[in-house]
């Protein structure tokens, strides 16, 4: 059986803060009317128009939108996800129109749909300095703060705008979560941690070890599945490690923010092989969630290794002095090299790093980034294969 959802009002708001500010677990918890809904302002669709046209900076601010031609599930994962460079101005257009078909961004783009998601509009560092977007004089008011009153130490604070219907297909996150809808609504689909091999999530040296394969709709036949609606002026508390898919009608305003649970320091000298065992335990979400991350971590930091002192300036130099040789190397690549190829070309901006695939034909250059995240995969499994034998080997001499 699913757990129940708590809800929360103000008058129990303040022991709740208290038992997060011990640092103490918390559990899916529904909000109505929480204190930081002051911060916001009107986010009706007309409102955020009329905000916009009067604001010089936001009238010629572009953002990163998801974009779906297919229909079906948005997915954050590295293969099928695909963003786009959009005015905001258009977005907001599109989300008064409720994503119509016949308007004109969709009949541009024959008939893509868009989504903006994770849009940074506020950050705070552990050092305690902050930083506000240019995207935050949209939403944000002058009254009170936007962040729940229990956060201390780093977190980060987001729009999502759905023009049209939207929902992501399962995924969970390294931080905990609060959902906070200001226009319309969300249904959120929610299962715990242990359940993320019967949902098909990839494995902890993917680049994208968060997300899983299934879509929202087999999620939802998952036995430990619980589905929440929050509407305008309530929040949904998710916390790391849960397993969540979300659902929105056209017109959808909310905002999200993110925070970094603290780290049970038994875990962090755990062998990778004791970790994998960990990950997907039944009784303790938080044991599996912090094993899984342990694995996902050691793996990124495998492939940052591999880049090493790997520099895009020598690169360049190297393509545009010996094109056919460059070319040849990428079309060869054993899997280390490719590792550091694609570690580097996540790190720059894809503009900086565009020269390199120059000795290819435009229709070349998706198949040659494919190849090298392929290479990068197999150096990911490589690793971590050969630690685990070299951890066996330590223990049999142990014994």
């Amino acid at each position: 059986m699913p757990p129940p959802i708590r809800e929360v009002t103000a008058a129990h708001l303040q022991t709740l803060t208290q038992h997060l500010k011990q640092r103490r677990w918390p559990q899916p918890t529904k909000f109505r009317n929480p204190p930081w809904l002051a911060a916001f302002a009107d986010c009706t669709p007309q409102a955020l128009q009329q905000r916009c046209s009067t604001n010089e900076t936001l009238k010629i601010l572009r953002v990163e939108a998801q974009v779906n031609e297919s229909g079906g599930d948005y997915h954050g994962d590295e293969v099928r996800r695909r963003d786009v460079s959009i005015k905001l101005t258009s977005v907001l257009s599109l989300l008064e129109a409720h994503g119509d078909a016949q308007h004109w961004l969709r009949e541009a783009t024959d008939g893509a749909e868009y989504y903006l998601a994770q849009a940074p509009l506020y950050a705070i560092t552990s050092e305690g300095s902050e930083t506000r977007h240019a995207l935050a004089d949209l939403v944000l008011s002058s009254k009170g703060s936007p962040m729940p009153p229990w956060l201390a130490g780093s977190c980060t604070l987001n729009l999502w705008l759905s023009p049209g219907a939207t929902s992501s297909a399962p995924h969970c996150d390294e931080s905990h979560n609060v959902l906070t809808v200001l226009r319309g609504r969300k249904t959120v689909l929610l299962l715990p941690p242990s359940s993320g091999a019967d949902l098909g999530a990839l494995p902890a040296w993917s680049a994208s070890p968060h997300h899983c394969q299934c879509s929202s709709e087999e999620a939802a036949r998952h036995p430990s599945a619980c589905t929440v609606t929050i509407g305008v002026g309530e929040a949904l508390l998710i916390p790391a490690g849960w397993y969540h898919a979300v659902a929105s009608p056209a017109g959808t305003v909310a905002v999200n923010c993110w925070w970094q649970p603290s780290v049970p320091p038994s875990l962090m000298c755990r062998a990778p092989e004791a970790l994998a065992a960990l990950a997907f335990r039944k009784r303790s979400p938080q044991l599996a969630f912090f094993a899984r991350r342990a694995l996902i971590r050691r793996q990124r930091a495998a492939v940052d290794a591999a880049a090493g002192e790997l520099r895009l300036a020598d690169l360049l130099r190297a393509a545009s002095t010996y094109p056919t040789r460059w070319r040849r190397r990428l079309e060869t690549a054993p899997p280390a090299a490719c590792a550091a190829l694609y570690a580097l070309w996540t790190r720059e901006a894809d503009g900086a790093c565009e020269p390199l695939l120059e000795v290819f034909a435009p229709d070349e250059r998706g198949a040659v980034v494919a190849r090298l995240r392929r290479g990068r995969d197999r150096f990911a499994r490589a690793v971590f294969r050969k630690l685990c034998r070299r951890l066996r080997r330590r223990r049999r001499r142990r014994l």
